[in-house]
């Protein structure tokens, strides 16, 4: 069992109780001791920084996925959003182009991500294009919501929660 399946069990523990002071008191220490692990990162980055080659180091940690996703829960991955999904496209773009799909627009809106695939031809390898790209942008940036066009027939929303069980 992973960490975050042992939390998530957890969670669900405390969720559950009947005794609404000692789910409050539950919620409050979690949140005390998320915040002072924020704490803890963001002065750990800042020394980073202030020495020669820090911010490479940084970008170094951040490329880490168990510390890329720390830092995304902690809002503090050095890159945005919008540079982690175009990244992943690029990484993928040879295997796209295969498929007959190329990306035409990748932009932020808020929370979501809006992928705009064009497609050399509209009935072939429509899902696999799907899959492919859900599963790059949603690695590289789970903080996000995909709106996907152009892969398969309309757009699609896809939720890293959704894909993911809840988490």
């Amino acid at each position: 069992m992973s960490a975050f399946d042992t939390l998530e069990t957890l969670v669900e523990a405390v969720e559950a109780l009947d005794d609404s002071v000692a789910k409050g008191r539950a919620r409050a220490l979690v949140t005390g001791v998320l915040e002072m692990h924020r704490e803890g990162l963001e002065r750990v980055l800042e020394i980073l920084a202030e020495e020669e080659g820090g911010d490479a180091r940084i970008k170094g940690l951040a490329a880490d996925p168990a510390l890329a996703s720390l830092l995304m829960l902690h809002d503090l991955h050095p890159s945005t959003p919008l540079e982690r999904v175009e990244a992943a496209l690029a990484s993928i773009d040879a295997e796209l182009r295969g498929l007959g799909a190329r990306v035409h627009d990748v932009r932020v809106e808020g929370a979501f991500v809006r992928v705009r695939l064009t497609r050399d031809d509209d009935t072939r390898h429509g899902a696999e294009i799907r899959q492919r790209v859900t599963a790059a942008v949603l690695q590289a940036a789970p903080d996000v919501e995909l709106l996907l066009e152009g892969a398969e027939d309309g757009p699609a929303l896809i939720s890293p929660s959704r894909l993911s069980g809840g988490r």
